[in-house]
């Protein structure tokens, strides 16, 4: 049985599949330290998991994040993206390298198992030679010919115009992100490596080279048809955890029976500010006769149903039981990164 290295973030949106695999695998026979944050140790070791706290900057716990991080929610566009990579996916190298000679006299590393913001390890199992294999549950972030570069909303070109549009915006890109191709290449150097092949012009189809296998927990109708993915990417569909069997219907269940569209608006799990994406969504769609369900919603906003009634708010904990049941109880079929069904009058935005 092999020795796995599992390294995740601190999202619950990364956690929750991560945990649902390493299970399995740890009912297999495997070995399993797994590096996270403070709020997963009861989690990871009810599966039988050895809990290795990451270093207290990098762990929010609980803390929304912009509390946690009070500079980003200052910043926007390109600008909040490189903080993310300087800060949370590149920053805590040198922590790796003291979490590895840590451990390395009771475990032995024969594998490691990522998520898709956990770069250092990445590094560290080139430098160890030894396979990695990434849990990706956020769409891919690589640059491509056939596409615009992520994130821009732009349908890929089909015309010649469009098509110079994309390999135009893709160029500009690779420019403006030049400065964190070099910061990995420093980072890279931590860890005694070489830095990365002049082949790549963006940092994510760099990093997205390394690992041997990449998991996308998706299925490919969710992606462009793209010529140039690495040939490391696999769709393996959704990881879904199992209904909860305390689950209790809210008191607008029954409204799901309607003949109504339901819009489901995900938030993510990372940046929980719902005036970033769920409040412009329920104010683009007041007007219209739609039943929206919004997740996650934490937060105290219970004047918001009573203005829009047609407005349901839901929390993250309970969110794939919602899906689940929706399915299941009222024959909605959902769609979301993490799934896909087939049919009818629900859609996930």
């Amino acid at each position: 049985m092999a020795n796995i290295l599992v390294a995740t973030g601190t999202v619950e949106g990364h956690m929750y599949p991560a945990l649902q695999i390493v299970e399995e695998l740890i009912n297999r026979g495997h070995k399993i330290i797994w590096w996270a944050g403070e709020l997963y140790k009861d989690k990871i070791e009810k599966i039988g998991g050895k809990f290795y706290p990451i270093p207290e900057y990098w762990d929010n716990k609980d803390i929304p994040y912009y509390e946690f991080r009070p500079e980003i929610a200052e910043l926007k566009g390109i600008k909040q993206i490189k903080f993310y990579i300087e800060t949370e996916f590149l920053g805590y190298c040198e922590h790796s390298i003291e979490f590895m000679e840590d451990i390395k006299d009771e475990f032995e590393i024969d594998l490691i198992l990522v998520d898709a913001i956990t770069w250092p390890e990445y590094f560290k199992a080139v430098q160890l030679g030894v396979p990695c294999v990434n849990m990706q549950v956020i769409p891919l972030l690589v640059n491509s010919k056939n596409t615009a570069p992520f994130g821009l909303g732009l349908i890929p070109g089909s015309n010649v115009l469009t098509k110079l549009r994309d390999r135009v915006l893709t160029a500009i890109t690779n420019f403006l992100f030049r400065d964190m191709l070099k910061l990995a290449n420093q980072k890279r150097a931590l860890f005694g490596l070489p830095p990365f092949n002049k082949e790549f012009k963006f940092i994510s189809n760099a990093m997205f080279s390394i690992p041997d296998k990449n998991l996308y927990m998706t299925v490919p109708s969710f992606e462009y048809p793209r010529t140039d993915l690495p040939n490391t990417i696999e769709y393996i569909g959704p990881v879904m955890r199992a209904p909860d069997p305390d689950f209790i219907e809210p008191d607008w269940w029954s409204d799901l029976h309607g003949d109504k569209v339901v819009i489901l608006v995900n938030q993510g799990t990372m940046i929980s500010d719902i005036s970033d994406l769920i409040l412009p969504t329920i104010e683009a769609l007041k007007d219209e006769d739609y039943l929206i369900i919004a997740v996650p919603v934490n937060q105290h906003i219970d004047d918001l149903p009573k203005k829009c009634p047609h407005i349901r708010l839901y929390s993250f904990w309970q969110y794939i039981t919602l899906c689940r049941c929706l399915c299941n109880e009222c024959r909605i079929w959902w769609r979301t990164h993490g799934s896909r069904r087939r049919h009818t009058h629900s859609r996930c935005w």
